[in-house]
């Protein structure tokens, strides 16, 4: 999973639910950069939908947002 927009020492993470849920994977922005690519496991062989939140710096997680992912 590939992240934009970002900012040096934001923490991306990805869940398998809008609230709670399982943690499939995070991130945290290098230095010099404003991406993060986040490696997850097989989400499945049909359609679905992850969900991303970013948590800057001296700041509190943000609200989830759905991604839609094609079947693999």
């Amino acid at each position: 999973m590939y992240v934009s927009s970002l900012v040096e020492g934001d923490i991306v993470k990805v869940y398998n639910a809008e609230s709670n849920g399982s943690l499939l994977g995070s991130a945290t922005v290098a230095e010099d950069y404003t991406t993060v690519t986040i490696k997850i496991t097989q989400l499945g062989t049909t359609t679905g939908t992850i969900y991303i939140s970013v948590t800057s710096t001296g700041a509190y997680e943000s609200d989830r947002t759905a991604v839609s992912y094609s079947a693999e």
